[in-house]
């Protein structure tokens, strides 16, 4: 049935100047909705730019393609987008960001000047700590920064002061960022551009983030190649350009980038999984799960690449290798709920139902409001092909959630709840609920869909077979 989202790809938007504002380190669905605002983290030191939409999925994780396997399950249209921390000065990990009022200074020690985006954490009594790449804690008063709601009048005044001060027109886009505006961020980057002498290539970068988050890649793309002209040496110039052409399925492009960015940075496993998420577009499975193997190897316990080639063994087929991917994902996060979802789904189509119901149940457990896992609890209850494990009751609790969840609108809960009732041999709500599912599947589903309302008008429940989703 469907299945959650997890990484299976690094699309590295790296964002210059910026200090780090939160480390990403998981966020869950906000079921109701329908939409995903987050993932769990796939990289140290990075920080969330803005918000997650995605589409949803029969199926187990996120992947920037829509690929049809059978007439019931369609894949997910994903657009991650991080932030990863390059050039910063002072930093604090899950602090809130602020700006420098004016030049903060410890005794002769420049921390930081006016306008600079800072990260601090609160210690009370009106005063923030700052830490140093030393590790050093350094104090100072609260007066001496602006939270980000003020920062754009900050940013203004100096501005008015320095018009031509590069610094302060990048500081301001990036606020703009940090605030959702892009647009905006947008025309403070070109500012910064425009006032500089145009040979900084992070401004470059700084502006194809922005692009990208509007969805003007071409744009996007001409900026991070400005940039690689500019600085040929600047690594993460190249992998959001990667990632720029990944979106725009441009994969050959894609490839040669990463080609050329591995013979001089060959121990960086993101290069790897960036090459190796386009190969799997281009279905060489062979050649994606090589790289997210290579990936491992430079960084074992890699979430990324773990979920990546999990999810390329499970379009093989080869869910036992999905498992121990998923398994190792488990231990490394044990309290995430879509790692269980996502174990779960691949033991169930390797017909290992036990443990698939119970990683389903685990990670409801977890988070109470997770739809994907509710549904695929019901499906499991509803339509396994072992007796034993069929429980009519039970599946339709668990299907009445995820529906109540997401407000009866998506067609695989409705489904499941179809599949429940009729376990519980009541086949004149199943045939309800399956006629609402032949009014929201797409044109070329109505076919099978419309079958399964006359077996359950027939007082045939639904029965999976081993290996089948």
């Amino acid at each position: 049935m469907e299945a959650d989202s997890q990484v299976t790809e690094i699309r590295l938007f790296v964002f210059h100047d910026m200090l780090s504002q939160r480390v990403a380190d998981g966020w869950h669905e906000n079921a109701p909705s329908g939409q995903w605002v987050g993932l769990p983290a796939v990289a140290r030191s990075v920080s969330a730019l803005s918000s997650f939409n995605f589409h949803r999925l029969p199926g187990i994780f996120a992947i920037p393609m829509i690929q049809r396997l059978n007439s019931r399950l369609l894949f997910l249209l994903a657009s991650l987008t991080l932030v990863c921390v390059c050039q910063s000065n002072l930093f604090a990990q899950n602090a809130p960001q602020f700006i420098a009022r004016k030049d903060i200074k410890s005794g002769e020690r420049l921390l930081a000047q006016a306008g600079d985006l800072i990260d601090a954490a609160e210690s009370g009594n009106g005063q923030l700590t700052l830490t140093d790449p030393e590790g050093k804690a350094i104090p100072i008063d609260r007066n001496q920064v602006a939270g980000l709601e003020e920062a754009i009048g900050v940013l203004d005044r100096l501005i008015e002061k320095e018009p031509k001060e590069t610094r302060l027109h990048s500081a301001r886009a990036n606020v703009w960022a940090a605030r959702g505006d892009f647009e905006k961020a947008i025309e403070d980057a070109t500012k910064a551009i425009d006032v500089s002498d145009g040979k900084q290539a992070r401004l470059f970068v700084n502006r194809g983030v922005f692009h990208s988050s509007v969805g003007k890649i071409d744009l996007a793309i001409a900026d991070y190649v400005k940039a690689t002209h500019i600085d040929p040496s600047m690594h993460s110039a190249y992998r959001n350009l990667t990632s720029a052409y990944i979106a725009q399925k441009e994969y050959d492009k894609a490839i040669e980038v990463c080609n050329g960015v591995l013979e001089v940075d060959g121990r960086n496993p993101d290069h790897y999984i960036q090459r190796g998420v386009a190969y799997r577009h281009m279905e060489d499975w062979d050649k994606a799960v090589a790289d997210f193997t290579q990936a491992l190897e430079l960084d074992q316990d890699n979430l990324a690449a773990l979920g990546s080639r999990g999810f390329v063994f499970y379009l093989k087929g080869d869910h036992a290798s999905a498992v121990k991917d998923f398994d190792r994902i488990v231990q490394l996060q044990p309290n995430d709920p879509m790692a269980y979802n996502n174990r779960g789904y691949n033991r169930y189509l390797a017909g290992d139902f036990r443990n698939a119901l119970s990683d389903y149940n685990k990670a409801v457990e977890l988070l109470p409001t997770y739809a994907t896992a509710w549904q695929n609890k019901a499906w499991l209850l509803a339509t396994c092909p072992d007796d034993a494990v069929r429980n009519g009751a039970q599946a339709i609790a668990a299907a009445q959630k995820a529906c109540d969840l997401r407000k009866s609108k998506v067609a695989s809960d409705l489904k499941a709840l179809a599949a429940a009732y009729a376990e519980h041999n009541d086949f004149e709500m199943a045939a309800k609920h399956q006629q609402e599912v032949v009014g929201l599947v797409e044109a070329d589903q109505k076919e099978a869909e419309t079958a399964v309302l006359k077996d359950y008008r027939n007082k045939k429940p639904f029965r999976t077979s081993k290996g089948s989703p």
